[in-house]
């Protein structure tokens, strides 16, 4: 019997070349983002997501946003790391940087149901929300472009 790791892993290995392609980058993504979290300061890395440089590798445009956006949320599903909107995140503004791309970072906060507080971390690019999924507009915003 297959563990849901491997099972997961599976049918990933049975997508398409391009798009394993993007899924595996996305996992390398959120390996790298995981750990920066975790070594560097998180107000270091905020101030990062909200510089307006792209700050690129000179790999300007050759990137599929929206199987990007796909690759992200489909590879934090399969990790078996930590992969939470931050992370996701984190890994979608490196990734699109990398390719001279500049996405707006949006981290907000609200009240759940038991007056408990709950943050949330997305990005967007000309108005469309990549990662961190619906129901951002029921977020506070702390930090926006």
């Amino acid at each position: 019997m297959l563990t849901p790791l491997k099972h997961k892993l599976l049918r990933a290995w049975q997508l398409d070349p391009r798009e394993r392609r993007y899924f595996v980058t996305a996992a390398v993504r959120l390996a790298t983002a995981r750990v920066e979290l975790s070594r560097r300061a998180t107000r270091d890395i905020l101030a990062d997501l909200q510089s307006r440089e792209a700050g690129g590798e000179g790999l300007a445009g050759g990137i599929d946003v929206r199987t990007m956006a796909w690759a992200i949320a489909a590879a934090a599903n399969a990790v078996p790391w930590r992969a939470d909107c931050l992370i996701q995140s984190i890994a979608a503004s490196r990734w699109l940087r990398r390719h001279g791309i500049v996405p707006d970072f949006h981290l907000g906060v609200t009240s759940g149901e038991d007056g408990a507080f709950m943050a949330h971390a997305w990005v967007e690019l000309d108005g469309v929300v990549l990662t961190g999924g619906s129901g951002v507009d029921q977020y506070n915003l702390l930090i926006g472009p």
